[in-house]
């Protein structure tokens, strides 16, 4: 928690060319490395290169950053071994900032964790949309106008359910990713059976 922060951002879709264009070669910002990329993604992403594209270890990299972003239609969740979550982001003290557009139905156990309370959340226009970075551009100024006593509450209770229940343990754990998923079964379970009831009296 007390370690110093350099960058403000550090952004986890390094692909995403909106992104790219607004702060690849912002100081505060730091871009997750790029894998090899294809011929259609590299004329999609034209010539925009990213001074601020790390070089650092990934760890070290999200570690010096206050805010970490992503954007939910490239998915919240681990798919490969050298990419990153929203899990590394929290465990690390780095509070996600996570750009959906319209309602978001894709976070980890939403039905039980108030997400709210431990990330930023920003709704834009679709991604096909001409005002998307006009909505992007306005992300900086939110966080670097926040409160350092809210980002400190976001980031503390970042770090708390990262620890407490979005983790797996063997043997499971009191509250860990094992119970959620369970509690999540259940509730479903049960809202799935109620719905039956209603349509078979209907």
């Amino acid at each position: 928690l007390s370690r110093p922060r350099p960058y403000l951002v550090y952004v986890m879709d390094s692909m995403n060319a909106v992104a790219r264009e607004l702060w690849c070669h912002d100081p505060e910002f730091l871009f997750h490395p790029r894998k090899p990329i294809s011929e259609t993604d590299q004329s999609r992403l034209g010539s925009v290169l990213c001074a601020s594209e790390t070089g650092q270890a990934t760890s070290e990299a999200i570690a010096s950053s206050k805010f970490c972003l992503t954007f939910a239609s490239q998915g919240l969740m681990k798919v490969k071994n050298n990419s990153i979550d929203l899990v590394d982001a929290m465990v690390a003290g780095c509070v996600p900032v996570i750009i959906s557009h319209g309602y978001l139905h894709s976070l980890p156990f939403q039905d039980l964790l108030d997400w709210t309370k431990f990330s930023v959340i920003v709704s834009v226009s679709c991604s096909w949309c001409s005002s998307l970075e006009k909505d992007l551009g306005k992300v900086k100024d939110y966080l670097k106008s926040m409160p350092e006593k809210r980002y400190r509450e976001l980031q503390r209770s970042a770090i708390s359910a990262s620890k407490t229940h979005l983790q797996w343990h063997v043997p499971p754990r009191p509250y860990d990713a094992f119970h959620m998923l369970m509690h999540q079964l259940w509730l479903r379970s049960h809202s799935v059976r109620y719905i039956r009831r209603v349509i078979g009296r209907s």
